[in-house]
């Protein structure tokens, strides 16, 4: 597996995460730009995995925790907020419709 599928891979990982985080954290601003910028993630990787089969749930599940902490950082850093999470959970990143998502559900307690 090149070098660049892994990379581009990771980095579409880190947008789609960073993007989930800061829904989490201030759900009332959450933005079309934001859930067009998650579903231009999924699509790409899954056209990495497509091209690339070893791209695969193993794949990310290894650079998962990697990513997650970065992720946060960033989220943490638009949003000026602080963020509680530790992880997020993979149907939540590669599954779960955002777009109906009620603003005030998944908010975290502070």
């Amino acid at each position: 597996m090149s070098q660049n599928e892994k990379h581009a891979a990771e980095s579409q990982l880190e947008v789609l995460m960073m993007h989930i985080i800061k829904i989490l954290i201030q759900p009332l601003k959450k933005t079309r730009s934001w859930l067009i910028s998650m579903k231009n993630a999924r699509k790409k990787i899954k056209d990495i995995q497509e091209s690339k089969p070893s791209i695969n749930r193993n794949f990310f599940e290894k650079i998962w925790n990697i990513v997650f902490r970065r992720a946060k950082k960033r989220a943490e850093e638009e949003t000026g907020e602080k963020c509680d999470l530790e992880t997020l959970d993979w149907k939540d990143v590669f599954d779960k419709n955002w777009d109906e998502e009620n603003p005030d559900e998944g908010k975290p307690k502070k």
